[in-house]
């Protein structure tokens, strides 16, 4: 399991070598025991996870798949939802995209890359690790 919290500050600040920016997320695999950190950069359902290697002192980083592992939040954030637009209102409005067009000319990578866009735009911008434990 992947401990986490977000790094909250107003300035970086240095952790086992890295710099932590503003809202990056940082903790430990409880099963290694290793420190980790993210910025939160995802990519194709999977998350890159930096394990520091006390060894050597340095940041590897890996590519972890948000579904198949589980995350322990500290504080996740309370996000409300009810002021946002529609799925079909999101894509017009926002994206320019009509909403048949959608449902009929675009292919399924590009659906889900909308899909996901939405959630993020939907969750204030918030990681997709930590959005699969938000609850309305």
């Amino acid at each position: 399991m992947l401990q986490l919290k977000q790094y909250k500050g107003d300035t970086w600040k240095g952790y086992y070598g890295f710099t932590l920016q503003p809202n990056f997320w940082y903790g430990i695999d409880t099963e290694t025991n290793q420190k980790i950190v993210t910025s939160g950069w995802e990519n194709n359902g999977m998350v890159a996870i930096y394990y520091f290697n006390a060894g050597n002192s340095t940041w590897v980083l890996k590519w972890i798949d948000i579904e198949e592992n589980d995350f322990l939040i500290e504080e996740i954030p309370k996000v409300d939802t009810s002021d946002k637009l529609s799925f079909s209102k999101w894509l017009e409005e926002i994206k320019g995209i009509d909403w048949n067009d959608y449902d009929e000319v675009y292919s399924d990578f590009m659906v889900d890359e909308l899909n996901t866009e939405y959630q993020y735009y939907l969750y204030d911008e918030t990681p997709l690790f930590v959005q699969k434990y938000i609850t309305e």
